[in-house]
């Protein structure tokens, strides 16, 4: 019996699964038990200069709420996994956004590389940001 291609099944045609198909072998040989899959990682959505065209559902018809602005939170009330951030801070980092982009290293910068090349955004530094602004080590009552 001949497979459907997978490059006309909805995983590969609604983009979703750019990035689980891009780095997971796992994903690929699943989906090539149901679907017959192209060569290596060749891709009908990857643009010439290596780059994925991003899925976009709907351009919003909404304006953009206005931006957050972020205040420090009291080390009383700091969730508990900023706490365990904290308890694994180096002293270079300035805040629980500093040690979490430490502590995900290759893995983060992997992560941020795919994200490009599907011209999709990150979101890390904005993030990391946030969470220094939030959960600074530098704050009176933090241990």
């Amino acid at each position: 019996m001949k497979l459907p291609l997978y490059i006309e099944s909805k995983h590969c045609t609604s983009r979703f699964h750019c990035l689980t198909c891009m780095v997971s072998q796992s994903f690929r040989d699943s989906m090539a038990t149901k679907y017959t899959m192209p060569p290596g990682l060749t891709c009908p959505n990857q643009r010439a200069d290596g780059s994925i065209t991003p899925h976009v559902l709907a351009t919003p018809t909404v304006p953009s709420p206005p931006p957050v602005v972020f205040t420090p939170v009291d080390y009383a009330n700091w969730p508990a996994w900023a706490k365990t951030m904290e308890s694994l801070k180096a002293d270079a980092d300035k805040g629980v956004g500093d040690t979490v982009k430490r502590l995900l290293g290759k893995f983060g910068e992997v992560y941020q590389t795919v994200l490009k090349k599907m011209g999709m955004p990150c979101g890390c530094n904005a993030r990391r940001d946030q969470y220094n602004i939030q959960y600074p080590y530098d704050r009176l009552g933090a241990v």
